[in-house]
């Protein structure tokens, strides 16, 4: 009988991309390997239309359900969205791992535990005009992000200004008066919901915005490992976001840290951050009741050295790694979350939840 393992992706521009998962999913025991979309499963025949590796090139196959799948797909559209929901739960195609809802529900979570609420800004969901003045008045300074959103998209900083009211996204800034901010953000609104966040100053040195990404994931003994830390630094010219698709760079994590703060107070810094990074996925699997396989934290320091988580992400890319050339991260990122799907095989653990 063949074991496959099967990869669901939002769109396969090109197949080759996930020819460095086919030798890792043989030696780590699957046969073969098949690269789909949600609209490629058809439910009741329980065959999916994806692709595979088949005399040295991929090709397009009629299958059988893979044993088990991993979710590497990001699905912004409406209909592929709830196409995605159909087949992630269905009781004959088990992932690895599940979901946690967006921002704000995995917002609310971390805040009630007492461990981590200390280290997350003080944050609201954007529902009336009112929560943005009340939140301007005790911070002067917020970031306003989209409920939904990837990759630093759509996020912008809102601060008190002497006579405005001074509003930045990306390389642009705006003054504006109550009534022009008003207009802008209920037009924001309609089309998706924000949170808005206490603005935390974490440029480095050279005034250039950062933040740690660390990659935390199950490992082939079904526990949480730490895979990789890594810096990602906005371009000087982007004042909010250290987003790395907008020019930014990667840095390894310890010799950035210890630029910034010296030995001794990076060696603490990224102590507390570890700890952090093993606690939130254990956390969150508790109190959700979700399997997960991985996580992407994003965690800043600001000037004065203190340890900020930002947000957290169940589909972390893999991109800071490859840019740091950081072989070991790169591999443990393909191989961990293949792993853990063995061990939930061969543990007869693979029911959905």
């Amino acid at each position: 009988m063949t074991i496959l393992f099967g990869i669901m992706i939002h769109e396969i521009k090109d197949p080759v991309r996930f020819t460095p998962y086919l030798s890792v999913i043989k030696e780590e025991g699957f046969d073969d390997l098949l690269v789909f979309t949600p609209h490629d499963v058809h439910v009741q025949k329980r065959q999916i239309n994806g692709f595979m590796y088949v005399d040295e090139s991929w090709k397009q196959v009629m299958s059988p359900f893979p044993a088990i799948c991993l979710d590497l797909g990001y699905y912004e559209e409406k209909k592929l969205f709830q196409r995605m929901k159909a087949v992630k739960y269905h009781s004959e195609l088990p992932f690895v791992g599940y979901g946690l809802g967006n921002k704000w529900s995995i917002q609310q979570r971390l805040a009630s535990s007492s461990e981590l609420a200390p280290a997350l800004p003080p944050t609201q969901l954007l529902q009336h005009m009112d929560t943005v003045w009340t939140m301007l008045q005790k911070h002067s300074s917020v970031m306003i992000k989209p409920l939904n959103g990837k990759g630093g998209k759509g996020i912008f900083r809102l601060s008190l200004g002497e006579n405005a009211y001074m509003l930045e996204q990306d390389e642009h800034i705006l003054h504006l008066t109550q009534q022009e901010l008003t207009h802008f953000l209920k037009e924001r609104t309609r089309e998706q919901k924000y949170l808005i966040q206490k603005w935390i100053d974490i440029r480095d040195k050279q005034g250039s915005v950062y933040d740690i990404r660390a990659l935390v994931q199950k490992n082939g003994e079904g526990k949480w490992q730490l895979s990789g830390l890594g810096v990602r630094r906005g371009p000087s010219r982007y004042k909010i976001t250290s987003n790395l698709t907008n020019g930014g760079t990667a840095h390894p994590a310890f010799p950035f840290l210890k630029k910034q703060f010296g030995r001794e107070k990076a060696d603490s810094i990224l102590h507390y951050m570890k700890k952090l990074s093993l606690f939130i996925p254990q956390y969150l699997e508790k109190a959700t009741k979700r399997r997960l396989v991985e996580l992407g934290l994003d965690i800043a320091v600001d000037q004065d050295g203190r340890v900020w988580i930002l947000e957290v992400n169940i589909k972390p890319g893999r991109s800071l790694w490859r840019k740091i050339d950081n072989q070991e991260a790169i591999d443990r990122s393909i191989r961990a979350p293949v792993q853990y799907a063995w061990y939930l095989l061969k543990k007869k653990k693979i029911q959905t939840s």
